[in-house]
């Protein structure tokens, strides 16, 4: 039916197979010769694997365990920012120069978002990231104050790598319906100012 040679066919039912979407069993041809080799899909869905019931499982559990579960997820994702490097970028401008140069230093942290699923837009004054796409959209209407606490500090976290001069204030969860807003600051905070919450 699809008039690829049967070699390749077999190559293609083996990697199925490999994966758990089809089973192979045997069947006797009731004559001589190998038996026939019958394919059968077993349903298993394709695409990645279903990390979002993992996700909503472990938000569930911080919410019910941390006593501030928004900052303990605002950490969570600056800690995996700051273990999970991109490719570095230009400096930080110094406070007052162009956005232009603000655009290309915030260049690598855009690219992160972009990475992970965000469709972020970056603003032409280079104040604020318009993410328009949430890869944890329900997830993220159940605990806003995790996931979006998450997404926070995953901005802050990637801003810290790049240096001193921007920091994300906060988080705006769904001002519409696909659309949360991240709000940077240009002025460089002391090291142990406290972070913004969402």
């Amino acid at each position: 039916m699809t008039g690829l040679h049967p070699n390749t066919v077999r190559t293609h039912l083996d990697a199925l197979v490999r994966s758990g979407h089809v089973e192979r069993a045997s069947a006797p041809s009731g004559s001589r010769g190998r038996p026939r080799e019958l394919y059968t899909a077993t349903g298993a869905p394709t695409g990645d694997r279903n990390y979002e019931l993992l996700a909503q499982v472990l938000a569930t559990q911080l919410a019910a365990l941390a006593a501030d579960p928004g900052a303990q997820a605002v950490e969570a994702g600056r800690r995996w920012a700051r273990d999970h490097p991109g490719p570095p970028g230009p400096p930080t401008p110094s406070q007052g120069e162009d956005p232009a140069g603000l655009r290309e230093a915030l260049a690598p942290v855009v690219g992160m978002l972009a990475r992970t699923g965000f469709a972020p837009v970056l603003s032409p004054d280079a104040r604020s990231i318009s993410l328009r796409h949430c890869p944890f959209r329900e997830l993220a209407q159940a605990h806003p104050q995790i996931v979006c606490g998450a997404h926070l500090g995953l901005i802050q976290g990637a801003l810290d790598r790049i240096g001193p001069g921007v920091s994300a204030t906060r988080l705006l969860p769904f001002v519409e319906p696909h659309l949360c807003v991240a709000e940077l600051d240009h002025s460089s905070p002391p090291a142990d100012a406290p972070r913004g919450g969402q």
